[in-house]
């Protein structure tokens, strides 16, 4: 990116040393003449508004590129999410067509032709298939052919979720309840959702 922007600087808020300079003093921290990449923004809540304030006085768009892996609209430490001076993109998984390098305009097919949509042969066996859905869309899983590695991987993503960005969301201390709802509402992912038998097992 870089070499791209010429001027351009990438700070990481997971480098405990500019994460202490951001929380010390976010109006030092924000000022630069490129654009400045953020990383993990929503670790330092007070550069919201830091950065509204740069953003106020210099209207110049383009200045700041701001990543998280949280939903930052759901969190309630965030003092400002600078609506009306921002736009915000949610990148999803990897698609199939992605992960295999080649082009995938399945998704455009549909919208396009709706149920008359084409099925092409294919040479995927439903091994296949099964293995391309328990290997999902997360680039870190994708790199992971271990199964075993890459199951370590989900289990540490799931319990980051449920331990760090729900708790900031909710102040939810039952943990216990949150990881048993993940896995019902996994095991239902192939059948119409029903709140309350989730919910009665739960109870149980």
């Amino acid at each position: 990116m870089t070499s791209e922007y010429p001027g351009s600087e990438l700070r990481y808020l997971d480098e405990a040393p500019l994460r202490d300079a951001a929380q010390a003093d976010p109006g030092r921290f924000v000022p630069h003449d490129g654009l400045l990449v953020i990383d993990e923004v929503q670790r330092v809540p007070d550069l919201f508004l830091a950065i509204k304030h740069e953003v106020d006085i210099d209207l110049r768009p383009g200045r700041f590129l701001l990543t998280g892996s949280a939903r930052l609209l759901g969190l309630r430490d965030i003092p400002d999410l600078l609506p009306g001076r921002s736009e915000t993109v949610e990148l999803s998984p990897l698609s199939q067509g992605e992960i295999d390098q080649r082009p995938d305009s399945f998704i455009d097919a549909v919208f396009q032709d709706g149920m008359e949509v084409g099925v092409a042969p294919s040479d995927l066996r439903r091994d296949d298939y099964v293995e391309r859905a328990l290997r999902g869309g997360y680039p870190e899983a994708v790199r992971r052919s271990d199964p075993g590695r890459r199951g370590r991987f989900f289990e540490s993503y799931i319990s980051d979720v449920i331990n760090r960005d729900v708790r900031q969301l909710t102040e939810s201390q039952r943990t216990g309840d949150m990881r048993r709802l993940v896995n019902l509402i996994a095991a239902s992912t192939s059948t119409l959702a029903n709140p309350s038998n989730m919910a009665n097992r739960l109870q149980v």
